[in-house]
């Protein structure tokens, strides 16, 4: 079964599992400290990423995966919102995509929610605050369509949409909301990329859609091969974000204390 963590090829069965991988990528991990505690940052040369979460005692409260790729999505953040976890480091945004199309009461092309892997770094910016976010779409579900024109052929009667089309999934929900989408769009590039830590495959794909990129991964249990540029890819997906430019960087020692305390984060 596909997960966040198999989605960029870190195939994971239990929190052992977890906690010997977070093990293992430590050393070379980043370190990023907050007032709420400390993130590390742990990437993979294919783009996968871990931000793995201390508390002020060094101890384990999370981690999270991520992907840095190349989207851009224009965002005019209005709000942050719990994620419904015990970590203090974990964080949402509420936001609206291409500000520039805001009409009347709207302030965007759509109103969206994505978790920041990196959420309590951003804790003092002062909202409303229009700023780029690197979007990472982890597939839930996925299809795939040669060109533009196959994928309107099977589009009929009311149910017609475009190749390039957002639903704000997460926002419309009965069980409250999340930080999922479904959408449609163009493929710009795409690849297969291998975790050079776990030797495992996944999918990448570059998307133009609604509202601006987005970084598409994929499972190879959902998506065996790249889909061909030109392309339409169409699904749902977990929304992980980035906001704003490039990190500093401060090496964590490979002797950190730390130990393994509450949740193993999402799976």
């Amino acid at each position: 079964m596909a997960t966040h963590f198999s989605t960029i090829g870190l195939a994971i069965g239990s929190d052992p599992e977890l906690v010997e991988l977070i093990e293992r990528v430590m050393p070379d991990a980043e370190r990023f400290p907050t007032p709420q505690g400390t993130y590390l940052r742990w990437v993979d040369p294919s783009g996968a990423e871990l931000w793995i979460q201390l508390n002020g005692e060094n101890q384990l409260v999370g981690v999270n995966p991520h992907f840095g790729g190349r989207s851009k999505v224009r965002v005019l953040l209005t709000d942050r919102l719990e994620v419904g976890s015990t970590s203090t480091l974990d964080g949402r945004f509420h936001g609206w995509a291409d500000p520039e199309r805001a009409e009347r009461e709207q302030s965007g092309a759509y109103p969206f929610l994505f978790d920041a892997p990196d959420a309590a770094r951003h804790a003092e910016l002062e909202l409303p605050a229009e700023v780029d976010v690197q979007i990472a779409a982890f597939a839930h579900d996925i299809q795939v369509f040669a060109s533009v024109k196959e994928f309107e052929s099977t589009q009929t009667g009311n149910a017609w949409h475009t190749s390039r089309m957002f639903i704000p999934s997460g926002l419309t929900g009965g069980d409250g909301p999340k930080a999922e989408a479904a959408f449609t769009g163009d493929v710009q590039r795409s690849e297969r990329r291998t975790n050079k830590l776990t030797g495992a495959d996944f999918i990448w794909c570059l998307v133009k859609s609604t509202g601006g990129t987005f970084d598409i991964v994929v499972d190879l249990e959902l998506l065996p091969k790249p889909p061909p540029v030109g392309g339409v890819i169409t699904g749902s997906f977990w929304l992980t974000g980035r906001v704003g430019g490039c990190l500093p960087s401060t090496q964590m020692p490979a002797s950190e204390a730390w130990r393994w305390h509450g949740r193993a984060g999402r799976t």
